[in-house]
């Protein structure tokens, strides 16, 4: 329905802020959601892990980048300084994903 309503010939600015809001909404209830089933999954011992190598400092800078928006909305700055290189470490991608943006998002609130 947003992408329908962004192709649409003028989109006004009004109506751009309101397609914005929708995509935070689906987006923040979509976390919600799966957080829901990975509680689900861990109570009934069915959680299964992928073990990698994960970038921690790439993975980092794209939860970073992607919640930039929402910092700024709250009148917030957030930068990521890091080293040179990478920082493996091994674990789950999706997994640490999630901490990483549960941890930032309670930061900006």
């Amino acid at each position: 329905a947003v992408e329908l309503i962004r192709r649409s010939s003028a989109v006004p600015t009004r109506c751009e802020r309101a397609c914005a809001i929708i995509e935070r909404s689906v987006c923040n209830q979509t976390r919600l959601i799966d957080d829901l089933l990975d509680l689900s999954r861990i109570m009934l011992g069915r959680l299964r892990l992928e073990h990698e190598l994960v970038d921690l400092q790439d993975l980092v800078a794209v939860q970073v980048e992607a919640l930039e928006q929402d910092a700024c909305r709250k009148g917030l700055e957030m930068s990521l300084e890091a080293g040179e290189g990478p920082l493996a470490v091994r674990g789950d991608r999706d997994r640490l994903g999630q901490v990483v943006t549960n941890l930032l998002t309670n930061a900006i609130r």
